[in-house]
């Protein structure tokens, strides 16, 4: 019997493109690292919007009864640029037109003074549950 007939092509791997959940996987890994496993980070997929995937990324505190704080919400198609990304601590909004542009928006957000105070609080109160 004959292989089929490919008529797809050469087809790519998209082993060279970091889609977000990666990203939001890998920063979530560092504050879990940072916190001695006192903080999480957890990733929801929303429902489908047509062709349109929405995400939200959230802090957890496994000891605090699991409590959860949402740092960000993120929109995007199918083929992932541009990403619409919703910060949920001010509300405000932005587009990244690349991964660039991306992991910029995001840096802003991760390190931005108001999720600091809500890392170090979170830390402090889940350290008081464990004595």
């Amino acid at each position: 019997m004959s292989k089929p007939l490919n008529l797809w092509g050469d087809l790519p791997t998209g082993e060279a493109i970091a889609p977000p959940t990666k990203i939001l996987a890998q920063q979530g890994d560092i504050l879990e690292e940072h916190s001695g496993g006192l903080l999480c980070c957890k990733i929801k997929r929303s429902e489908q919007e047509g062709n349109m995937i929405l995400l939200h990324f959230d802090i957890v505190a496994p000891l605090l009864k699991n409590y959860t704080f949402r740092i960000l919400s993120l929109r995007h198609p199918v083929e992932i640029y541009p990403i619409a990304m919703l910060n949920r601590i001010d509300a405000s909004e932005s587009t990244s037109e690349n991964e660039e542009a991306f992991l910029r928006n995001l840096g802003k957000i991760l390190a931005s003074d108001r999720v600091r105070q809500i890392v170090a609080a979170l830390m402090a109160q889940s350290k008081a549950e464990m004595q």
